[in-house]
């Protein structure tokens, strides 16, 4: 780092709203931008669509499918961040009372599988050297949850790396953060060591 100074994050925010479009604007050395082709970190929001069957599940995801595509073909975005949810991991776990990624998927409805494509696509762009991260968040969104994802931009990717573990479904070549103050979606990177010093 040159003289201290925090270097500028371009980041393209996608389907992000308040109050966590305002979190990260205020992560340190952040500047949003709009064109793609100027962005270095993407985020996305995946929003689950009104409407049941097929014609809901690709209004859900027709717009992530777009963009993931376009990040594809660009290269200058080095990190894309996917704020999702935990309607993947609802269904019944027999003897699991707390979540870990060993211990899969559990669809119970149409939007448990929406969260289960988005994440697949996503961490399909890791194969193409790009950082990726996943917040999970329980709605509705609070002071943790902005904080998660405020993290998942401004985090080096030195620090990123240093989460990675290949034996562990979650941080193998990608990271995914579960932020349930329950703590049934422990997940297998804890709140605290995510947030690290951040979190005051």
């Amino acid at each position: 780092m040159n003289g201290g100074s925090q270097p500028s994050i371009a980041v393209l925010l996608h389907n992000v709203a308040e109050p966590l479009a305002a979190a990260i604007i205020s992560a340190p050395g952040v500047r949003t931008v709009s064109p793609l082709d100027e962005a270095s970190t993407v985020v996305h929001h995946l929003q689950h669509a009104d409407g049941g069957g097929l014609e809901g599940l690709h209004a859900s995801l027709e717009s992530l499918h777009r963009l993931v595509d376009a990040v594809r073909t660009s290269p200058q975005v080095k990190r894309v961040v996917l704020v999702g949810d935990m309607e993947g991991l609802q269904g019944q776990r027999l003897g699991h009372p707390v979540w870990r990624s060993s211990h899969g998927v559990s669809l119970t409805d149409q939007h448990g599988m929406e969260s289960l494509i988005a994440e697949v696509l996503v961490k399909s762009l890791a194969k193409g050297e790009r950082e990726v991260v996943l917040v999970r968040l329980i709605h509705p969104v609070d002071a943790d949850d902005a904080r998660a994802v405020a993290r998942a931009v401004s985090i080096s990717s030195e620090d990123l790396l240093s989460h990675h573990e290949r034996t562990v479904p979650d941080l193998d070549g990608w990271v995914a953060v579960c932020v349930d103050p329950e703590g049934t979606f422990r997940g297998d990177l804890t709140l605290d060591a995510w947030l690290g010093d951040t979190r005051g």
